[in-house]
């Protein structure tokens, strides 16, 4: 006998209705009736509490084949369930499987005092997983060398490389490689690289031994005269480089190749430069040197004149030589120049050959020669033999003179012991 009331006193009796239609507190009075006898009025609230917001989430990542943990989402009183529907939540925390690669959904929802928010999806995305791998071309190389860097690893179309070559000078290549590289840095350098594929990464390092070559060097003088021999060489040990490489630009060097000492000459004036490229054991690379020489242009030698030629034995004639300013001269054979060097000099020629003129410029020491070929006559010596064989068998039978002179004879007589004249002639045939 239950009797409902909207008040404390008075009203009427009426059935209970809980408005549900948003959060709020409704308040009823009721009582019993025993006996005909109706019981005092008790208060009765009816609360309406609001439907929670579901819990909050988030998208986890997972790679293949990782080792997963339980579920987890921002709530309480946590239920979670296979399917939209809602049917039958799990009677545990679910863990995710990592296998296969793709996308899983499960659905959680919260319960606040008594009430179950609506189901909130959840997905798990399982990632392929990645496994980094380097490889190189070389693993000891020269400083200067190239070698190639290669991905060895697994990866996907979607996978970011990140790459350290240790200071090395990349030539080429982008992304997974491969890779060309310069190496830069003596010593045990690192090769690192690190992928991502978005939330799954690996990281793999090779090393490569850089060895570094020692600085070739050579010494030249800063200048030479043209057509001079310069001999140069590398100052270093023989050992030090397998080959030793010169350029002489427009010189005509003994050899291009070579440590033992090279002989070069330039016959064109102007600044030389010299390159020395020496090439380690099993290096491809080469460390040069470089240096320059200033060629002198010669000074002009040249005789210009003298009196005349085709002369008697010991006759003077004058040589005249072209004038330079700054130049001194030196004429040859000495013995023929006893009144000393200058432009103008006579000369006491005593035999047929060369009269040579050096021409020195004083600043820079560079030599020319010019020759002039003089031809001499016996003209008044006189020779006679110091024995003859007057036998008549045509062979130096007559004593007589045998110079063959530019002179005409005028006596000659042969005189015996006790100083009788027995010949006497002017024709130098006869005898």
């Amino acid at each position: 006998n239950i009797l409902w009331y909207n008040a404390p006193t008075g009203d009427t009796v009426t059935a209970p209705v809980v408005d549900k239609s948003e959060p709020g507190r409704d308040t009823f009075y009721v009582t019993q009736t025993m006996n005909g006898c109706e019981s005092k009025r008790t208060m009765y609230i009816a609360e309406v509490y609001a439907k929670p917001a579901p819990p909050t989430v988030r998208t986890i990542f997972y790679c293949e084949n990782e080792i997963a943990v339980p579920l987890t989402a921002g709530g309480q009183n946590l239920k979670w369930y296979a399917d939209i529907n809602g049917f039958t939540p799990f009677s545990y925390t679910p863990v995710p499987i990592t296998t296969p690669v793709g996308i899983s959904t499960y659905y959680v929802s919260q319960v606040v005092n008594g009430c179950e928010s609506a189901l909130e999806p959840m997905n798990v995305v399982v990632n392929p997983q990645v496994a980094a791998g380097v490889s190189l071309s070389k693993w000891d190389v020269c400083e200067g060398d190239t070698f190639n860097v290669e991905f060895t690893g697994i990866s996907t179309s979607a996978t970011l490389f990140n790459w350290d070559f240790a200071g090395c000078e990349v030539i080429s290549g982008t992304d997974a490689g491969p890779y060309t590289v310069i190496a830069r840095g003596s010593g045990t350098n690192p090769v690192h690289v690190t992928i991502t594929n978005y939330n799954c990464t690996s990281s793999d390092t090779a090393f490569v031994k850089v060895n570094s070559l020692p600085a070739i060097a050579f010494n030249i003088p800063s200048a030479i005269c043209a057509n001079e021999k310069l001999e140069v060489k590398s100052s270093l040990p023989r050992a030090t480089y397998a080959r030793y490489i010169w350029d002489f630009a427009d010189g005509a060097p003994s050899a291009t190749e070579g440590y033992s000492p090279i002989h070069v000459q330039w016959s064109q004036p102007g600044m030389k430069h010299v390159v020395l490229k020496g090439y380690s054991p099993g290096c491809t690379v080469h460390t040069t040197a470089c240096d320059s020489i200033y060629v002198h242009p010669l000074p002009v030698a040249k005789i210009t004149s003298f009196s005349r030629n085709d002369i008697c034995s010991s006759d003077t004639i004058m040589f005249t030589a072209q004038w330079g300013m700054d130049y001194s001269y030196t004429w040859s054979p000495e013995r023929y120049f006893e009144l000393g060097n200058s432009i103008w000099t006579p000369a006491t020629v005593h035999h047929t050959g060369y009269i040579y003129l050096t021409a020195k410029e004083d600043a820079t020491g560079c030599t020319a020669t010019d020759s002039v070929f003089i031809k001499t006559r016996p003209c008044c010596e006189v020779f006679m033999p110091t024995a003859f064989s007057p036998n008549g068998d045509g062979k130096n039978d007559l004593f007589r003179i045998i110079t063959d002179g530019n002179h005409q004879l005028s006596s000659f007589w042969i005189f015996n012991r006790w100083g009788q004249k027995v010949f006497e002639t002017r024709t130098q045939s006869e005898g």
